[in-house]
């Protein structure tokens, strides 16, 4: 139909649509302003919100997640093994090292460049007495599933089987990435059944693709034991390519981790808030310019010097330590919260003993 309205009558109520639609625009802008504000001075000032923020904080809670250089190494290796559908990537590291963070945070990226790779982790365990219904029980109480222990060996193996296979159709997918947690506690008898169940998905045209995560020694000893029995096909399967998940190399890669923990783009809590992790735990020395960042030299001095009364050198330090020794250097700091503030080596001295790390140097 034809307006026939004045050409300016039409154009003034174009005008106040406009007129209108940006100020419910600011007036939205500024409520989501007023809020973001409230969220962090609830978050920054004492009271019963920021006690409660305390409790629940990441860092609090020991569940802290930052994309350290040797975990980006990590993801690196895995993204890999997903697009080149490489068999037999394991990743070794040593005890407290950090491989099951990494997992968590691994996983997490990956469901975001690959979202339509269905991915389960198994943390493969130790039993005395293990048999076929064990190993796909485990598996299915690692995948939550309610039939995890009801039923025979091959009743459970099934449930495996369709839960796998439902997945990955569902999510039109040809390939199932299965993450092994600890694996150098399963044998050659596991190993095997997990050949088997590979090989069955494989007649349903999905490629079972692992990526094995373990303590060094023990998954390079499990390694050598396959190999004198000349199970080449367990191997090459799924230990073919052994890497190594390392921990921080010196003070250049600790400074990054600890920019994480002042940047709220990796690491911000509350949610939405904008605060950082070092932000919530010193708000008057960040105000004030004090940055996590600023303590690395102080930092890696105090590994170094720890490392070396045990004839050790401080060039793999586990993300476990690390994370340790910031938690326990801002839980102590708060107290000195202020303008001006700055770590000594003493507190470094403090923060990283508490950790044990010293211990486990022998």
């Amino acid at each position: 139909m034809t307006d026939d309205r004045p050409s300016e009558l039409v154009h003034d109520e174009e005008r106040a649509e406009t007129s209108t639609r940006r100020r419910r625009g600011a007036e939205a802008r500024d409520r989501q302003d007023d809020v973001w504000q409230a969220t962090r001075r609830s978050a920054l000032e004492a009271g019963v919100a920021r006690d409660h923020f305390y409790e629940n904080h990441p860092v609090t809670r020991n569940e802290a997640e930052v994309a350290t250089p040797p975990l980006q190494d990590a993801y690196a290796t895995c993204e890999g093994v997903v697009v080149h559908r490489d068999p037999g990537t394991c990743l070794l590291g040593a005890f407290r090292i950090g491989k099951t963070t990494a997992i968590t945070v691994i996983v997490r990226q990956l469901s975001k460049t690959f979202p339509k790779l269905p991915v389960g982790i198994a943390v493969a365990k130790h039993h005395d007495n293990f048999t076929q219904g064990t190993f796909f029980s485990d598996l299915l109480h690692d995948f939550d599933h309610a039939g995890a222990l009801s039923g025979t060996a091959q009743q459970k193996r099934l449930r495996v089987f369709n839960m796998m296979l439902a997945q990955a159709r569902q999510m039109g997918s040809d390939r199932y990435l299965l993450i092994v947690d600890e694996g150098q506690n399963w044998g050659e008898l596991q190993w095997t059944w997990l050949r088997d169940f590979a090989n069955d998905l494989h007649a349903k045209h999905i490629r079972l693709i692992t990526l094995t995560f373990g303590q060094t020694t023990e998954t390079q000893m499990l390694r050598q034991r396959l190999l004198s029995r000349g199970r080449t096909d367990l191997v090459g399967r799924f230990l073919l390519s052994p890497r190594e998940f390392r921990g921080l190399r010196d003070e250049a890669e600790l400074r990054t981790t600890l920019e994480a923990y002042d940047d709220p783009q990796q690491c911000e809590y509350p949610v939405g808030s904008g605060i950082s992790y070092s932000e919530f735990y010193m708000p008057v020395s960040w105000r004030g310019g004090w940055r996590m960042a600023h303590e690395a030299t102080a930092m890696w001095t105090e590994f170094k010097n720890v490392a070396a009364r045990s004839n050790h050198a401080a060039n793999n330090i586990g993300m476990n330590w690390i994370g340790g020794a910031i938690r326990n250097f801002l839980f102590s700091g708060m107290a000195d919260d202020g303008v001006g503030f700055r770590g000594t080596p003493q507190s470094w001295a403090i923060a990283v003993q508490a950790t044990g790390y010293e211990s486990t140097l022998f």
